[in-house]
């Protein structure tokens, strides 16, 4: 697995030199797992799909393998680009609502928004998006981050007024980004009068998920607040 997963590695530095990858992609290549096998997963969902020639990259990468120089860093060029959202959150519920899990079909009972590619997603259900593919022990969000960003993820849920964090089998609840006229991040449950997006909250996740520190976020968070998640969402 380690020489497999080193030489993708290789080619996905080719792939970023030929084509034009999203930045979610290049969040992806820019912060791999650590482990063998959960790196060979991540670059094989990278570049094997319809979208790349994956005939001519190869042929690339192997015509590369003399070059002198290979890029040690990636740089992704800023912030990773989020999904957009509705300035107000009476918007953003309408939009949600009765909408299916991108992962297992169903209508979610507890339903939430991956913040990077916008689906939605299921919130803690074992069955969602379980297959050989996916890493065991993981729950719905942990799965769905595994293939859209390298383990980690961010999903927002709107019904509960939180952000669910993932990084690998680590897991956290942080303030959503919709606030009051106070600045105050309240549950709509109380509330949904007035509630709009906050630009600053949001480019902050922004930059967490782009400089791959969810985990230690999630650590920091969970810590302050003296709060640990038991169960994998």
């Amino acid at each position: 697995e380690e020489g497999l997963a080193a030489w993708l590695l290789f080619v996905a530095w080719v792939a970023a030199g030929l084509w034009r990858f999203e930045s979610r992609d290049l969040n992806v290549l820019a912060h791999l797992p650590d482990a063998a096998g959960a790196r060979l997963a991540a670059l094989s969902q990278l570049l094997f799909r319809e979208s790349l020639d994956i005939g001519a990259l190869l042929s690339a990468a192997v015509m590369a393998t003399d070059a002198p120089n290979i890029p040690a860093q990636l740089d992704a060029g800023g912030l990773v680009d989020f999904a957009p959202l509705p300035a107000r959150i009476l918007d953003a519920i309408q939009w949600m609502y009765r909408r299916k899990c991108a992962q297992c079909g169903r209508v979610p009972k507890d339903p939430s928004m991956c913040l990077v590619c916008g689906d939605i997603i299921c919130v803690g259900d074992a069955s969602c998006g379980e297959g050989p593919e996916n890493p065991r022990g993981l729950g719905s969000c942990g799965r769905h981050a595994w293939a859209c960003g390298a383990s980690q993820g961010l999903f927002l849920r709107l019904y509960s007024g939180d952000v669910v964090a993932v990084a690998g089998s680590m897991c956290g609840l942080w303030e959503y980004p919709y606030v009051n006229s106070y600045g105050e991040a309240v549950a709509p449950t109380r509330s949904v009068a007035g509630l709009s997006l906050d630009a600053r909250r949001l480019d902050r996740m922004r930059a967490i998920f782009s400089t791959g520190t969810v985990d230690l976020e999630i650590l920091r968070h969970n810590q302050r607040v003296g709060r640990y998640l038991r169960d994998p969402l």
